[in-house]
């Protein structure tokens, strides 16, 4: 045994001191009384007057020197030396790849991987500490320099899968520099192997320990999907799907297709080990808007077994054209494709929501106020919004047009005539176009709610009408003003954030996703707006509204289409990794404390000598 506070045993001068305190004799005072009858047995006491008196050994003696005798000794803290494993630091790095959720291993490979960090925690040696870190695309710290085992446990239910690709390398870097150079610190990293292995970094001297799960091969998957136009303009829309076949053994599969949740057809296919085939559907019926191809057969991996297509067919453009009779521009806007065109006098206009329209025309005639959506303005009167400047410019000359704007791509305004045009003051955020001299003839700009173009001529005054370029000039306008769509692509990969972008009078989108659960997001001014939550497979809608008016809906697909994770055979063990490493190391001679036991003991004794001491005064 040994002494870890041998300084404890200076305690021990207090046992002389306890007998001392039995060997003194009880000191009297005399006093005179009238009859000593009744003092008669305190005599002998009485004729003695020596300070010690002889020793006698008794219950209550050897009671409270053993209780003193045993605190003496634990304040020394006696150790004696036994065989056991070293506490450690233990950083435990669990990967969240899609793969991990392959049921190759019961229920699946992730609650497996949660199984054996909880086997890992329990079998720490005392007095050890553990760090948690989730390999996700962001790696994620869940528990730090935890030595609560109850507390770790619990962080260990945090564990979440995902639906990307786990970044283990930047795991493991996280969880080296947490390490830092503590005495006894391991690496644990569990995993599947499926992320096709990775750069093994620095470990500064600490060992990893590569704890696999998981081993089958069995999985297919739909890998891409793509639509695209009949080629030959017959209006039909083209599917081209690829699936492989992750196995080692051929496997017979069918690839399933549904348009707007009704199956269209089913096609058996023969995939050949670890190969792939293309597949091109042309049978979709019109006017469809989600296409699914999904595989009909059982693996491992359902998660990749189908993916979505969002067709892009926007709903038409409403266009409201406000005009006493303009035959050239009624025409030429009907006939533009995708245009739903309305017209109205200006004497109801101020009847009229021009919310539910998404372009408004102004032919002649200009309100006090401009619309919230994008606005075009022909030969406005003169108004406090576009003041004239000057008197009208006769027989104007173009000078000037900008052939890089998108509005006058591919228009050539070489030959257009113009009887007069209004000498306009344009407002700062408007550019003009087309110039004669310093006089504005074409104008666009944003003011930051809506986009406007501005013609400051009268069309039936020019022949402008009547040229080539005008046809294209109107549809460029009308791609120009024209809402962009809601979303800025319809399908992608699981976290990939999507960009929003709100009308100018929506004053909410809502976010609907494939569990049903929706989110709330409140556009500011019209700016597009960042959305990430979409960790989850399948189908999102994204709702404009202004108020409880339904402005818009579209819908976005989010695909596990991603060879790496489908792949969910395990990769190559980085060379110099321990497989079968277990927590706490090799076993070491290491003094163990006994002072408990003895403390206990002391109060043991303490109970005792109080019993005994009761006993006998009663």
């Amino acid at each position: 045994m040994t002494l870890l506070a041998p300084w404890g045993l200076l305690l021990g001068v207090l046992l002389p001191l306890l007998v001392l305190l039995y060997l003194l004799k009880v000191r009297r005072r005399d006093v005179e009384v009238s009859s000593t009858y009744i003092w008669r047995h305190l005599v002998r006491d009485l004729a003695a007057h020596e300070p010690f008196q002889r020793l006698k050994l008794t219950a209550l003696l050897v009671a409270q020197f053993l209780l003193l005798a045993a605190l003496v000794l634990a304040f020394a803290r006696p150790a004696i030396p036994v065989l056991a494993q070293e506490s450690e630091f233990a950083v435990v790095v669990v990967d969240d790849s899609a793969s991990m959720q392959a049921t190759d291993v019961p229920p699946s490979r992730f609650e497996a991987a949660r199984a054996r960090v909880r086997d890992l925690i329990q079998r720490l040696p005392g007095g050890s500490s553990f760090t948690l870190i989730q390999a996700a695309r962001r790696p994620e710290v869940l528990a730090s320099d935890q030595q609560s085992s109850q507390e770790a446990l619990r962080a260990v239910e945090q564990l979440h899968p995902s639906n990307t690709h786990g970044d283990v390398e930047e795991a493991l870097r996280l969880g080296i520099a947490l390490a830092g150079d503590r005495p006894h610190r391991h690496l644990y990293v569990v995993t599947d192997g499926a992320h096709g292995g990775f750069q093994l970094p620095d470990l500064h001297g600490a060992p990893l320990s590569y704890l696999r799960v998981g081993g089958s091969s069995d999985n297919r998957a739909v890998t891409a999907i793509a639509a695209r136009p009949d080629p030959r303009g017959s209006g039909q829309v083209h599917l081209f799907v690829r699936v492989r076949n992750y196995a080692d053994t051929p496997v017979s599969d069918t690839l399933v297709l549904a348009a707007d949740g009704s199956p269209v057809e089913a096609r058996p296919l023969q995939l050949p080990a670890n190969d792939g085939v293309d597949v091109v559907f042309d049978t979709l019926p019109r006017d469809t808007k989600v296409v699914q191809a999904r595989l009909d057969g059982k693996d491992a991996l359902p998660a990749d077994d189908s993916a979505a297509v969002v067709l892009g067919n926007r709903p038409p453009v409403k266009v409201l054209l406000v005009s006493q009779g303009n035959l050239f521009l009624e025409r030429l806007l009907r006939i533009i494709p995708g245009v739903d065109l309305y017209r109205a006098d200006p004497r109801r206009y101020f009847a009229l929501d021009t919310d539910s329209y998404d372009i408004v025309v102004f032919d002649n005639y200009l309100p006090e106020s401009l619309p919230r959506g994008n606005t075009l303005i022909l030969n406005p009167p003169a108004s406090t919004l576009f003041p004239f400047q000057g008197p009208d410019v006769r027989q104007p000359r173009l000078t000037y047009w900008d052939k890089d704007h998108p509005l006058l791509h591919f228009v050539d305004l070489r030959d257009v005539g113009i009887a007069s045009a209004h000498d306009l003051a344009p407002p700062s955020w408007m550019k003009p176009l087309v110039q004669a001299g310093n006089v504005p003839l074409l104008l666009a700009g944003d003011d930051g709610t809506r986009r406007v173009v501005l013609f400051p001529f009268d069309l039936r005054h020019s022949n402008l009408p009547l040229s080539v370029a005008f046809p294209i000039l109107m549809s460029n306008i009308v791609s120009y003003l024209e809402p962009p769509g809601t979303l800025d692509v319809r399908s992608l990969a699981p976290d990939q954030p999507q960009t929003l972008i709100p009308l100018p009078q929506a004053d909410a989108l809502l976010v609907q996703r494939p569990d049903g659960s929706s989110v709330k997001l409140t556009p500011q001014r019209g700016q597009p707006l960042q959305y990430d939550q979409t960790d989850e497979i399948g189908l999102y809608t994204v709702t404009q509204r202004q108020g409880d008016q339904v402005l818009a809906s579209e819908q976005f697909a989010v695909n596990l289409t991603d060879e790496t994770e489908s792949d969910i055979r395990p990769g190559d063990v980085p060379p110099g990794v321990d497989t079968t490493a277990q927590a706490g190391g090799p076993l070491v001679t290491m003094q163990r404390e006994i002072w408990l036991p003895i403390t206990l003991l002391a109060c043991a004794l303490l109970l005792f000598e109080w019993w005994l001491f009761h006993r006998r005064s009663g």
